[in-house]
């Protein structure tokens, strides 16, 4: 990823790729947060803030995925916890799951095959932040589709860099001495 020191100007000005962007995100990405700390405890290193908040955008399609797909009890569906629904490669899928990970497979054959309209011609359609075009994908209402909602409704922290720099100030403090994010 390329940060550039002038990004709000660039982007005000248009001047990034306007390309489509198939992007997502986990419901519950911040339970990471909980491995960091376990990582941090044991003298290893975790990802920059920087690097946590690139994940944070709006996204145009949210995985929510299920609690046991996790190998982990004590975690929701975190960040990265889809990978295995979108490769097929979850241990001992249900029916349910194994539905669920051919849907979103075939969605990112959609997407890779025509960017521009392949969600669109499955009826995803095109995410707009004020519409009910935000994807929930494998939710309590459709476990093995999508469903829609609006994405301010699920999105309203991620809009607000003082909030993001006041939960990092937050779960900075709970670190142990010495520790960062």
């Amino acid at each position: 990823i390329t940060i550039f020191a002038d990004t709000p100007a660039r982007a005000t000005a248009g001047n990034f790729l306007h390309v489509p962007l198939l992007g997502g995100t986990t419901t519950n990405e911040e339970d990471i947060f909980v491995v960091a700390m376990e990582l941090v405890a044991a003298g290893i290193v975790v990802p920059d803030l920087t690097e946590l908040l690139a994940d944070l955008e709006t996204p145009s399609m949210t995985p929510a995925v299920f609690p046991d797909i996790s190998l982990r009890p004590d975690l929701r569906a975190y960040h990265t916890s889809e990978i295995p629904v979108v490769f097929g490669t979850m241990p001992a899928p249900s029916t349910t799951e194994e539905a669920l990970s051919q849907f979103v497979q075939s969605a990112w054959v959609a997407f890779a095959r025509d960017p521009a309209r392949g969600l669109v011609n499955i009826g995803w359609p095109q995410y707009s932040p004020n519409t009910t075009t935000l994807a929930q994908i494998g939710n309590f209402f459709n476990q093995t589709g999508i469903t829609f909602t609006q994405g301010q409704l699920l999105d309203f922290t991620c809009n607000s860099i003082p909030t993001l720099l006041a939960v990092s100030a937050q779960l900075s403090a709970l670190l142990p001495a010495g520790a960062s994010l």
